[in-house]
């Protein structure tokens, strides 16, 4: 089994080291990933029961929602949002109601830019997806998930472990 598991790491290692920022021509992987945080937590706006967006907030997001959604330390979004912002692909505002929180939103320029890298990433695994089997694709994504989840229950369950024992 020992041999399994590396073979599997080894896999997966191997996508890690694909070189698709080809797709990413005027921006970073992580301000790809950023805007499309910063577009998904502005459509989930004042979904929250304790919160609703009133009409002249526009699609907003929280930079703390972000921040939670990224699953990254709050100087790192930091630096990105920097970035964004000197590309004037975003905005960052002060929330009305809560001067504590910052509130980001993508301008037009951020939302075309986002689109011209999602539409060239959806074709390239068009073609890519094209050339397999589809019931091998749908077999493997669903083992993909599995193993995903598997493996954050796992990773979570030795964690516990870990603060557990006395060092």
């Amino acid at each position: 089994m020992d041999g399994n598991n590396m073979e599997i790491l080894e896999a997966l290692q191997m996508f890690h080291k694909l070189n698709f920022s080809v797709l990413f021509q005027d921006m970073s992987k992580g301000e790809f990933i950023t805007l499309k945080a910063i577009k998904g937590c502005s459509a989930r706006c004042g979904t929250n029961e304790n919160e609703s967006r009133t009409d002249d907030e526009g699609a907003r997001a929280k930079v703390s929602d972000v921040v939670k959604h990224l699953d990254v330390m709050p100087s790192a979004v930091s630096r990105t949002l920097k970035t964004l912002e000197e590309k004037k692909w975003i905005i960052r505002t002060v929330n009305s109601r809560d001067r504590r929180n910052m509130q980001v939103e993508l301008t037009e320029a951020g939302n075309k830019e986002l689109d011209n890298v999602g539409r060239k990433m959806s074709e390239v695994t068009a073609r890519i997806l094209q050339k397999m089997d589809q019931k091998e694709l749908e077999k493997m994504i669903q083992i993909l998930h599995q193993l995903y989840e598997i493996s954050k229950r796992e990773l979570e369950l030795y964690k516990e472990e870990l603060g557990r024992k006395d060092v």
